[in-house]
């Protein structure tokens, strides 16, 4: 954010040390995001050119980094850089394959949160998984889609990865029900459902379920899920733009994600923005796969997008989901690292005084 005010800033954060490199223009960033974004949507063929400018803008300086072997991005956005699928971009010219082709990537909201994730001991109570599918929302029957993959999403990742499985679904799938739930002796919690962004009153964005008792409302809003105690589980938010949220200036983006932290969660995955159920069907089936076999979550998130690129999904299909916090948590056989190089991205905005 260029002027008398400073400027905006790439800082590379390596084993080797530290660098800042400045940044474009906030418009041109802006303007690409918007052309890159907007070409994803439509499945256009000239998104991978976008995707390679829109990284030479943001990430050129750390394309030197990332060489062949298993490299972990953690990158921190601001600003309208929190709808970016970095993963989705594209270091080489020409068409050439997305990041997830060479690298692991985790968004992190904040630099602090970060250093805290990877500082905190995973506790050992937490070892089941609990699946929330597929609630009858009878108020919303005539504006949102069904979800007909849900219920047999949960059934798979409860096969796979939990050793006590809980699946609630349908009528029993209520506000109530998940408020009533020892939610610390799960080590996966995972909602297929619909979600909702209101992004007049932040406050009112919700993950959408059953009503279950005369004093609910169906609506697991963000200052009840903060409230929760959930452990330190890692969350599973399949629904339609559960990654998202209000930016705000100061705060950061204020959604579902953020919420799920307050609430203890160590580790969340959401969608940015809305994808088929058929896609994201297939894409759950993927991650769960690889999670189950003992990936960790970045690497088992970036395992199954990379299915999916080479089975010929489009970006729209497969860029949607992302990692945020630890990303190197590990469901069902305690906490591991990944191997490679862990550079941090942080991508800020900084006041310079003169």
């Amino acid at each position: 954010h260029r002027g008398h005010q400073g400027g905006s800033w790439v800082i590379l954060i390596t084993c080797d040390g530290a660098e800042a490199v400045p940044l474009p223009d906030r418009r041109e960033i802006n303007a690409a995001v918007e052309v890159f974004l907007g070409l994803v949507r439509r499945n256009d063929p000239r998104e991978p050119a976008a995707a390679h400018r829109l990284f030479q803008l943001i990430l050129g300086a750390a394309r030197d980094r990332l060489t062949p072997g298993p490299v972990s991005l953690t990158v921190v956005p601001d600003g309208v850089l929190t709808a970016v699928p970095f993963a989705a971009l594209r270091p080489d010219p020409g068409g050439g394959p997305p990041l997830i082709d060479r690298a692991t990537v985790t968004i992190v909201p904040s630099i602090s949160r970060w250093l805290a994730g990877r500082s905190k001991a995973v506790g050992d109570d937490g070892n089941g998984y609990l699946g929330v599918a597929d609630p009858i929302l009878d108020e919303y029957a005539e504006t949102l889609q069904p979800l007909p993959h849900a219920r047999a999403e949960i059934q798979r990742a409860s096969r796979r990865l939990g050793t006590e499985s809980l699946s609630v679904t349908g009528t029993a799938a209520t506000e109530s029900a998940v408020k009533e739930l020892i939610l610390e002796r799960f080590r996966v919690i995972h909602f297929a459902t619909h979600a909702e962004v209101d992004r007049d009153d932040p406050s009112r964005t919700a993950i959408l379920l059953a009503r279950g008792s005369a004093v609910e409302d169906g609506r697991l809003e963000i200052a009840e899920i903060s409230s929760l105690d959930l452990g330190q589980p890692m969350v599973i938010l399949s629904a339609c733009r559960s990654a998202g949220g209000v930016v705000l200036q100061g705060e950061g983006v204020i959604g579902l994600t953020r919420a799920f932290f307050e609430g203890g969660a160590r580790t969340v995955v959401g969608n940015l923005w809305p994808v088929s159920d058929q896609h994201a069907a297939n894409l759950m089936e993927r991650f769960i796969r690889h999670l189950a076999s003992g990936s960790p979550v970045a690497e088992a998130l970036s395992q199954a997008q990379r299915d999916r690129w080479r089975a010929g999904d489009p970006v729209s299909a497969w860029a949607s989901l992302v990692a945020s916090g630890d990303g190197r948590l590990v469901t069902g056989a305690g906490p591991r690292a990944s191997a490679g190089l862990v550079t941090a991205i942080v991508l800020a905005s900084f006041v310079v005084l003169v």
